[in-house]
C-alpha cells in the first residue's frame, strides 16, 4: 500500500507516513508544464476550468505554477484516500492517516480555490508598465548625470543607470500577466540580451549613455507592452 508501512516493517506514525509520500515521485516541474502550454492535457484542462471562472486562461493567474502544484498534490492525495477507503479492514493507524489526508485535502482545496481567482487586474498591469518606463527614464538621468538637484553623481551610481534595464525595466514587463507567447519569448530574449550587453559593452566603450542605449535596443522588442 502506497504511503503506508512496507510489509514486515514497523508502522510509522501517521504524520510521518503522510510526509513520506510526497517524495515518492519526481514529476515534471510546474514551470516545464507551463512552458508546454495548453498542448499538455493537464494544463489544458486546468486552463479551461480557470477560464470558466475568470474568463481568462491559466497564464492570467498571479501564481500559475502554484496552482499546478496544488492540483497535482490534490490528485495524489485523493488517490491515497481512495486506496485506504477501499480496504475492507483498516487499522487505527490507517484511520489516522486517512484523517490526516482528508484534512490536507480540505486545506489545499481552499488554497487552490483562492489562487484560481487571483488574476492580474488591469490597474496592476499598468503599474508594471509605468514602473518599467520610470526605471528606464531614471536610468537615462543617471547615465547622463542629469538627476535634478543631485549633480555630479559617483560613477558607481551612474553605472546603475544602464544596469537598470536588466535589473528593473525588463523584469517589470515580464511580470505582466497574461502575455502572448511572442511577447514572452521577446522578453526572455531581452532579459538575456540586456545582461550580456551590460557585461560586454563596457569592454568596447566607457561612454555611459552609449552603454545605456545599447541596453535599450533589446527592450524595444516588445513595444506593445508599453502602450
Amino acid at each position: 500500500r502506497r504511503g503506508i508501512a512496507a510489509p514486515g516493517s514497523a508502522r510509522a506514525p501517521a504524520s510521518a507516513r503522510l510526509a513520506a509520500t510526497a517524495d515518492e515521485e519526481a514529476p515534471v516541474s510546474a514551470i516545464e508544464l507551463l512552458s508546454r502550454g495548453e498542448s499538455d492535457p493537464f494544463v489544458r484542462d486546468l486552463s479551461e476550468e480557470i477560464r470558466g471562472i475568470t474568463g481568462a486562461g491559466i497564464d492570467s493567474l498571479m501564481n500559475p505554477a502554484k496552482v499546478i502544484n496544488l492540483e497535482r498534490e490534490l490528485i495524489g492525495l485523493r488517490e491515497q484516500a481512495e486506496e485506504i477507503e477501499a480496504q475492507e479492514r483498516r487499522s487505527a493507524d490507517d484511520e489516522s492517516l486517512l484523517a490526516d489526508i482528508r484534512a490536507l485535502i480540505e486545506e489545499k482545496e481552499a488554497v487552490s480555490f483562492r489562487e484560481k481567482r487571483m488574476v492580474m487586474k488591469g490597474w496592476l498591469r499598468n503599474v508594471f508598465r509605468g514602473q518599467a518606463v520610470l526605471c528606464a527614464f531614471v536610468g537615462a538621468l543617471l547615465v547622463y548625470d542629469a538627476v535634478p538637484f543631485f549633480p555630479n553623481q559617483e560613477l558607481y551610481i551612474r553605472v546603475l543607470g544602464y544596469w537598470s534595464w536588466w535589473l528593473f525595466t525588463v523584469p517589470s514587463l515580464r511580470s505582466i500577466k497574461p502575455l502572448a507567447k511572442e511577447e514572452k519569448t521577446a522578453l526572455d530574449i531581452a532579459f538575456l540580451a540586456t545582461l550580456v550587453a551590460s557585461v560586454a559593452t563596457p569592454i568596447f566603450t566607457k561612454d555611459l549613455p552609449t552603454i545605456w542605449y545599447t541596453q535599450s535596443t533589446p527592450s524595444q522588442l516588445t513595444p506593445g507592452l508599453l502602450s
